[in-house]
């Protein structure tokens, strides 16, 4: 029975293993913070950060490019289990984007 902390990980890359990860509370945000070195082959090179708030989910993390090289930033965002919503997103002042999630 996994316990809070220590959920079991069975995806079918790795065999089950205990991920490490603390939650913090900020007002309407559930943080979820996953300690990175407990599986240190699996390509990141950070911890791994899931927010939650007003419906969406948004990961983000430092990782190994699919090439190699330099650590690239890598951000996940998505809406499961919510009714759909517009998403605006600007990255570094270079204008909006918009999806449907």
């Amino acid at each position: 029975m996994d316990q809070p902390g220590h959920p079991a990980n069975t995806s079918a890359a790795h065999p089950p293993t205990r991920l490490r990860y603390e939650d913090v509370r900020v007002r309407d945000a559930d943080i979820r913070v996953f300690d990175r070195s407990h599986d240190p082959d699996d390509g990141d090179v950070s911890d791994m950060y899931v927010i939650d708030v007003f419906g969406a989910s948004i990961l983000v993390r430092l990782r190994t490019p699919r090439g190699g090289g330099e650590p690239e930033l890598y951000v996940h965002i998505d809406n499961e289990g919510h009714p759909p919503i517009d998403l605006a997103v600007e990255v570094d002042n270079r204008g909006e984007h918009r999806y449907r999630i």
